[in-house]
């Protein structure tokens, strides 16, 4: 089966950079504490407003924004190198993720220098002092070492979920067509003689009438043995859609709506009478998505 290649557009969701750059954040602060064994710090600063503001939100957080947005923008751009398509074997997981790990030190590398400055200018009120910043340099390799560990561990989190998703995406989507290859495109009614077949592209709705399900075509109306439950499961994947609680209707000879009242709409179909049937508003919701995505997938094809 041929691999499905690897999006990464995850990496360009907002909610997803917001979350990483709180984590990265985090992560600083608890790894600083443990560190210079300064525990009561950690304690203060998630109890004092101004402390939390200056010491979390603006200098890690904000600051390690921009490390997670190189590093997400890097993996947007060169990721498809990386993993061009998802792996397929334990062997090829390990592989890709030791790729990565280059790409998370190389945006580090340009994660840093910006991290001092912005540090210096945060930490000296806006002002640029250029010997201590020049000193500030020195540290390179302190702030690079310190800064690896969450962005190291954030960024492969990130790159392993897209991955995941990306998987069960591609299992959802065969899973799907393989489906849709075995859906029938025949359905077996009962006419003046017996049982015969009519394709699924000649039937214009369903009704349930009385406990019993009528097929209509062009040319007359079929009765069918399947319950309305039975016959859902059957046409909806093939472009049909349940508009109440007895019709199933042929999106394709679906001729317009309008609303009627009591939050109420009608459906008319395309017939020789423009039979209407009488359709919630919110069953009309459902309607409306299923034509939009029905006239979207015939623009592609």
């Amino acid at each position: 089966m041929k691999r499905t290649e690897v999006s990464y557009t995850f990496f360009r969701n907002t909610k997803v950079l917001l979350i990483a750059a709180i984590t990265v954040g985090l992560l600083q602060i608890i790894g600083f504490v443990i560190y210079k064994g300064q525990f009561e710090l950690l304690s203060r600063t998630f109890t004092d407003a101004s402390l939390f503001l200056r010491r979390f939100v603006v200098d890690r957080i904000l600051v390690d924004a921009v490390s997670v947005l190189i590093l997400f923008s890097l993996t947007s751009w060169l990721g498809k190198f990386i993993a061009p398509r998802y792996p397929d074997s334990r062997r090829d997981w390990v592989k890709f993720n030791f790729r990565y790990l280059f790409l998370v030190l190389i945006s580090l590398g340009l994660f840093v220098p910006l991290a001092i400055v912005l540090r210096h200018y945060w930490r000296n009120g806006l002002s640029l002092e250029a010997a201590r910043l020049v000193s500030n340099f020195r540290h390179f390799g302190r702030v690079y070492l310190q800064s690896a560990i969450p962005l190291i561990l954030v960024g492969h989190v990130a790159f392993n979920i897209n991955l995941l998703f990306k998987r069960s995406n591609a299992r959802s989507q065969s899973g799907k067509k393989e489906m849709d290859r075995r859906q029938p495109d025949h359905l077996e009614v009962i006419n003046e003689n017996g049982n015969t077949l009519i394709q699924l592209t000649e039937i214009y709705w369903i009704e349930r009438k009385l406990r019993t399900c009528w097929v209509r075509t062009k040319e007359k109306s079929y009765r069918v043995r399947k319950t309305l439950k039975e016959l859902e499961e059957i046409m909806l994947p093939s472009g049909f859609i349940r508009i109440n609680r007895s019709a199933i209707v042929n999106r394709n000879y679906i001729h317009n709506y309008s609303y009627w009242e009591y939050d109420k709409f009608i459906l008319r179909m395309e017939d020789e009478e423009n039979t209407e049937f009488i359709v919630s508003r919110e069953r009309m919701k459902h309607i409306k998505d299923k034509l939009s995505t029905g006239s979207t997938e015939q623009k592609q094809t």
